[in-house]
């Protein structure tokens, strides 16, 4: 990848692709950085993510700004339109409009880490009428999925739910799939 970059002009290293520009070492990126004969490119990035180039710093600031501002509420708005004829669809929305929405509607996508969702994975465990383990781990899928479409979106860069690990469910055995001898002594 270095060679590549002694190659191309000083311009068409400024619209490189970000891992293509992760690729180049510190004195290729400075002069991919600079100011190119239509002005200078800003870059604006979020925690680990790369979210654009743009014309100008005020294009970039309020980028920023935009993303900063997106809600959970908005964000599950927009996966559920986008799975709207999944089978699953109704079953997503009536699981994030009882646990997920009360707790996370108004919070900025950036602003949701792991530590918030297992609080929320506690609080729902410790509720006067606690919900099951089979049931949150299916509402941790549901929300995993939601930002798996926030990352294709550009809405943010990794998931809070990656790195939490199920919860233990007992095993309940089915009883109309064992012998009649077995369900006697059940």
């Amino acid at each position: 990848m270095a060679n590549i970059a002694s190659t191309l002009p000083l311009n068409t290293l400024t619209l490189l692709l970000p891992r293509e520009l992760r690729e180049l070492d510190v004195d290729q990126r400075v002069r991919a950085a600079i100011d190119d004969d239509e002005g200078v490119r800003d870059r604006i990035r979020d925690r680990s993510g790369h979210l654009g180039s743009f014309a100008t710093k005020r294009d970039a600031e309020a980028a920023d700004e935009e993303h900063q501002k997106r809600t959970l509420g908005d964000g599950l708005d927009a996966w559920l339109r986008a799975i709207k004829d999944q089978r699953s669809h109704d079953e997503y929305e009536s699981r994030m409009r009882l646990y997920i929405r009360p707790t996370f509607d108004r919070t900025p996508l950036v602003k949701i880490t792991t530590p918030k969702v297992l609080d929320l994975r506690t609080s729902l465990k410790e509720r006067e009428e606690p919900i099951g383990n089979a049931t949150i781990n299916t509402l941790f899928a549901s929300l995993s999925a939601a930002f798996s479409y926030f990352i294709e979106q550009g809405w943010c860069s990794e998931t809070p739910v990656k790195f939490i690990r199920e919860l233990e469910v007992a095993e309940r055995p089915f009883l109309w799939l064992q012998s009649a001898a077995k369900c006697r002594s059940c």
